[in-house]
């Protein structure tokens, strides 16, 4: 059995999206290399599928087969569906960037004082304003209570005395990472 095939077609999309995860120089240096690798390796996999459907070697023929239908996919989610596709990568490499950090979280959010109410602890994840343009910002939020999900209204009393300024303005968007994290869009209108 052939193995590098099937490897690949999953180290491929991690790497794409750990190069997306760091330094944005990295990212733009590092993207094109990256495809130019993965589509490489996609059309000679392509070719030993060729060579092993016309040998009835059937078994090797399905290794090689995962590695140019990822390629596919990814061409036709990216040209079809851009929407999906950015919001596909970005919550990968929020994910994945919020998995590595992990340990330094979990250390700032236990040493929080106890209080009543849940505790809550708010971390800037993402700086969206640049090029003279104000977007806002991309917040972390830890809640124990799980109340930043609900609306406004329905926040508990000692939630919002816990939550502090932060999380006071109009958030623009709260999605769930999992446990406790949200990533928590943050506009500019404070």
């Amino acid at each position: 059995m052939i193995y590098w095939p099937i490897v690949l077609t999953f180290l491929w999309p991690l790497a794409f999206i750990a190069i997306l995860s760091g330094p944005f120089d990295l990212a733009v240096v590092g993207i094109w290399p990256l495809l130019l690798l993965w589509g490489l390796s996609a059309a000679l996999a392509l070719v030993f599928l060729i060579d092993f459907t016309t040998k009835r070697d059937w078994l090797r023929a399905s290794a090689m087969l995962p590695l140019p239908l990822t390629v596919v996919l990814a061409i036709v989610t990216a040209f079809f569906n851009t929407d999906f596709a950015i919001y596909i990568i970005n919550r990968a490499r929020d994910d994945l960037q919020l998995l590595v950090t992990l340990p330094t979280y979990s250390r700032e959010i236990s040493n929080l004082p106890h209080q009543e109410g849940p505790r809550i602890a708010t971390f800037l994840w993402r700086d969206l304003n640049g090029f003279g343009v104000a977007l806002g910002y991309e917040f972390l939020v830890y809640d124990e209570s799980d109340e930043i999900a609900l609306p406004a209204e329905k926040r508990s009393s000692a939630w919002n005395k816990n939550a502090g300024s932060d999380l006071e303005c109009k958030l623009t968007g709260v999605y769930h990472a999992f446990g406790h994290y949200y990533f928590v869009g943050h506009g500019v209108d404070c």
